[in-house]
């Protein structure tokens, strides 16, 4: 994760042994939650997926993630928190 200009990016990875077990999703959540728990000035989480990683595109979509954009093969999407 990083953070600039009051945006936090969401960034990960699961070796490919170890896809397909919910472990993103779950990463993603605590994620938020910390984003949320320890940076109350943030508003906005993004994240970007390359375009061909149709299970990460989907769980993005799933936890209310709007996708902004598509270029050069990676989607951007936000969140924006409350």
């Amino acid at each position: 994760m990083s953070i600039k200009h009051g945006v936090a990016t969401i960034d990960y990875s699961i070796d490919k042994d170890h896809r397909r077990k919910g472990l993103g999703k779950e990463i993603v959540k605590k994620a938020i939650f910390e984003i949320k728990r320890d940076y109350l000035d943030l508003s906005i989480i993004r994240a970007e997926v390359k375009t061909d990683n149709v299970a990460s595109n989907k769980l993005f979509v799933k936890l209310n993630f709007i996708n902004q954009h598509e270029k050069r093969g990676v989607q951007t999407y936000f969140l924006k928190l409350s």
